[in-house]
């Protein structure tokens, strides 16, 4: 009869990233305006300015990630600003969720 693994958790190896190089050096950033306009009289619903998005990302995904999932009041200095911020705070929480409930082998 096999004997259970004495520890349970999942490894996760490296693949899309280059260790030593941070994964956002790898990506080329801009700052642009998020804006949209509706589209019956042209008014502005929604305007957030110098947001940062990698330059291959089009102006409709900007708009939508800016106004939709950057946490923060619009126009208070916490908000966020960049996709950056958004990916950080999503990936540790779900990294934080995983360690606590012990589905790493360890913590790399």
């Amino acid at each position: 009869m096999a004997m259970a693994p004495s520890h349970t958790g999942i490894g996760i190896r490296r693949f899309f990233t280059t260790e030593g190089v941070h994964p956002y050096d790898e990506v080329t950033w801009e700052l642009r305006d998020a804006r949209i306009t509706n589209y019956r009289d042209g008014s502005v619903a929604f305007e957030q300015t110098d947001v940062e998005f990698p330059t291959t990302w089009s102006l409709n995904a900007t708009n939508i990630v800016a106004q939709k999932y950057f946490r923060g009041t619009l126009g208070e200095p916490g908000r966020e600003h960049s996709l950056k911020q958004v990916i950080d705070r999503v990936a540790d929480t779900i990294t934080q969720w995983g360690i606590e409930g012990g589905y790493f082998v360890d913590d790399h």
